[in-house]
C-alpha cells in the first residue's frame, strides 16, 4: 500500500538536501554547525508560512508546530508506531 506521507517526505528531503549540497542551485544554503539552529528554525517558519497561505489561516509559529506535532502523533498511531499508553517504537 502506498504512503503518501512517506512519498511527499522523500520528495521534500529531495529538494532539500538538493538546497544544501548543490552549490549551483539556485536556492542553494551553506549548512555548518554554527548555523543548523537558525536552518532548522526557518524550516519551521517557511512550513508555516506554507501552511497559512494554502489553509487562508494565520498560525503563529507555536500554533503550528502544535498542529504538525498533533498530525505526527495521529500518523505514529495510525501506522502501528505509536500505542496510545505506550512510547513510540521510532524512539
Amino acid at each position: 500500500m502506498e504512503n503518501k506521507s512517506i512519498n511527499y517526505a522523500c520528495l521534500i528531503l529531495s529538494q532539500l538536501v538538493e538546497m544544501i549540497k548543490n552549490e549551483d542551485c539556485e536556492n542553494y544554503i551553506d549548512i555548518e554547525d554554527e548555523n543548523l539552529t537558525e536552518f532548522f528554525t526557518a524550516l519551521v517558519m517557511a512550513s508555516c508560512q506554507l501552511m497559512n497561505g494554502i489553509t487562508g489561516e494565520n498560525k503563529n509559529y507555536l500554533q503550528h508546530t502544535y498542529i504538525l506535532n498533533n498530525l505526527i502523533v495521529q500518523y505514529l498511531i495510525e501506522h502501528g508506531a505509536l500505542d496510545k499508553n505506550k512510547e513510540s517504537k521510532q524512539g
